[in-house]
């Protein structure tokens, strides 16, 4: 009898464990991919048109190269890839300060209008440009990687980013008349690589002396 019994308990022991096997399997989701990067550059970004136009000067004799390639006209930024920016860097001071016309188009969602307002800025040791205005900070560097200007900008939207693009040829610092002109030798990929100053980090924190 209790021979019956266990025989009993295990086949349905055994009846219990196959039906468990056979249960189906709950699908597992998969997670959703990550959402690309914004777009930090934008073609078809627009701003404000200067009807009294600008003129982009030379840079003072003894500027270094690095910083004369700061001016110009910059366009087709897009603050986190949304809000539509442009800088016309117009002149760099001989003590180093550094004037621009700073442009944005109207942003709803932010509540943004379009503006145009001049500005004064600084480019500190580092060869970041800096100024603020306002409780806005902004902090913009020259990549010769890519020829693009990267900027930085923190304000009540929180900290945002954009890449303006270079419209029209660099500016080439002024040459000291004084000096003899020499034949320059025939450029290279490794000597234009050497010339050109080397990217980092865009930081607001990285110094103080910001002004504008």
């Amino acid at each position: 009898m209790t021979s019956r019994l266990l025989a009993g308990a295990s086949v349905f022991c055994a009846a219990v464990l196959l039906a468990g096997c056979a249960a189906k399997e709950e699908p597992v989701a998969e997670a959703a991919p990550p959402a690309p990067p914004p777009d930090l550059t934008r073609s078809d970004c627009y701003t404000v048109v200067l009807f009294d136009g600008f003129e982009i000067k030379d840079a003072p004799e003894g500027t270094l190269p690095e910083h004369a390639a700061f001016l110009g006209e910059w366009r087709f930024g897009a603050w986190d890839g949304k809000w539509c920016h442009d800088l016309l860097v117009t002149e760099i001071l001989a003590d180093g300060s550094v004037l621009m016309m700073d442009k944005h188009a109207p942003y709803e969602p932010w509540g943004q209008p379009a503006t145009a307002f001049p500005r004064k800025g600084r480019i500190d040791k580092n060869g970041v440009l800096r100024f603020r205005h306002g409780t806005t900070q902004r902090a913009y560097q020259f990549d010769a990687a890519t020829g693009r200007l990267k900027g930085l900008r923190e304000d009540v939207n929180g900290s945002l980013v954009a890449e303006l693009r270079r419209a029209g040829p660099p500016v080439p610092p002024k040459r000291d008349e004084t000096e003899p002109a020499t034949a320059a030798a025939p450029a290279t990929a490794e000597t234009a690589a050497a010339a050109q100053p080397t990217a980092t980090a865009v930081s607001i924190a990285a110094t103080t002396d910001a002004e504008g």
